[in-house]
């Protein structure tokens, strides 16, 4: 007959040791937990750059800024006041400490301006790349007048610099293209117009259909003129009403920065013309054009208004305005419009020395996508 054994769990025949052991590693996995969570609450309230830096101590760190990070995917709005610095490198470095101190969200592109002055002009020389991912693609350009949504800056003040960033969202694809003053050295007028055609063909939608919508961006200086009508007219032939929005101008000045990075570390060179495509599955994006006829606040709040009836913005949404300087003594009554209808949108923008746009919901192609003494309005909303 088979003696009775006296059951026994692993636990009890393990050596004292291990099971010492074992408890303390139970515990430390219990600790572990508690921090994480006390450090999700903890970084809630640290910024972007602070975020990137707790990321590289250890393991539990990096998981839980990262995960913050994901969740930050409101667009963002600065304005930088460096008007009563002393020199232009204070201005810049002000700035990048600006964007270090108040930057949440991990951008994947940025537009950075400043406002401008023909007589005593203010150029950002500097380069804001190590305030900055280096994934993020940043353009810089120069306004006679700039705008942060309902901010009043006074038209004499000057050393004015307001940035928008978008952020990292699931599916987000950019473009961009760029020229400067090599780009077609020695080159025919039939290269140009050759080189033209092919970035209209990369910034359209495909034909197939496998895309909604796409925003197009278009900026160029003064150099970049003639080439950016070259682009505009290809796009107006070819485009399909419904399936872009399209932005953007000629600025008083403007750069990209990790543009020639290897030759020029400052990032400090002009661009002649650059264009972005961004397209993703949870983006949508609208275009408006405010004519040169279209002076009237009754008017500006109809087509506004008229825009908003027939779109449904997302959880999330950021707002662009390029204004000719000529309307610039409307600029408020165009910003207070706006707000006014879409109050829940940031707004960022600058007057130029022309506009590129046309009207998203028309069923019609429209004729002239460039644009003179008019206003050109661009929303991006997102899920």
């Amino acid at each position: 007959m088979e003696s009775p054994l006296k059951k026994t769990s692993v636990q009890s025949v393990l050596p004292k040791k291990k099971r010492n052991d074992k408890a303390k590693e139970e515990k430390k996995t219990e600790e572990n937990i508690l921090t994480y969570d006390v450090l999700r609450i903890i970084f809630e309230y640290l910024s972007a750059k602070d975020l990137t830096y707790a990321a590289h101590l250890c393991r539990i760190w990096r998981d839980a800024a990262n995960k913050e990070l994901a969740t930050r995917r409101t667009p963002e709005c600065h304005l930088g006041n460096c008007e009563f610095r002393i020199t232009q490198t204070e201005n810049e470095n002000s700035y990048q400490r600006l964007l270090c101190n108040k930057l949440r969200i991990k951008p994947a592109f940025a537009f950075i301006c400043a406002k401008m002055e023909k007589d005593r002009e203010w150029t950002p020389n500097g380069c804001f790349c190590a305030a900055l991912p280096k994934s993020c693609i940043t353009i810089q350009m120069g306004g006679y007048q700039v705008i942060e949504n309902d901010s009043n800056i006074p038209e004499s003040r000057y050393g004015v610099t307001v940035s928008a960033f978008f952020p990292q969202i699931p599916g987000l694809s950019l473009e961009t293209y760029q020229l400067h003053f090599n780009s077609f050295k020695e080159s025919t007028d039939e290269d140009i117009h050759s080189h033209a055609n092919k970035i209209v063909k990369q910034l359209l939608p495909p034909d197939d259909g496998s895309e909604n919508k796409r925003c197009i961006i278009l900026l160029a200086n003064e150099h970049g003129y003639k080439f950016n009508r070259l682009v505009l007219k290809g796009i107006q032939k070819k485009y399909k009403p419904g399936t872009i929005s399209l932005w953007g101008g000629i600025c008083v000045d403007l750069r990209q920065c990790h543009d020639f990075k290897d030759e020029f570390p400052t990032c400090s060179r002009q661009i002649y013309w650059t264009s972005m495509s961004i397209t993703s599955p949870s983006l949508e994006s609208y275009s408006l054009v405010i004519p040169q006829s279209c002076r009237q606040e009754l008017q500006m709040i109809e087509k506004l208004e008229k825009l908003r009836k027939n779109i449904k913005l997302k959880k999330l949404s950021l707002g662009f305005m390029f204004a000719c300087i000529e309307r610039v003594k409307r600029k408020d009554l165009e910003i207070k419009v706006f707000k006014k209808v879409f109050p829940e949108v940031p707004l960022f923008g600058l007057h130029g020395d022309g506009e590129c746009g046309l009207d998203t919901l028309s069923t019609k192609r429209d004729s002239e996508l460039h644009h003179s003494y008019s206003t050109i309005f661009l929303i991006l909303t997102y899920s």
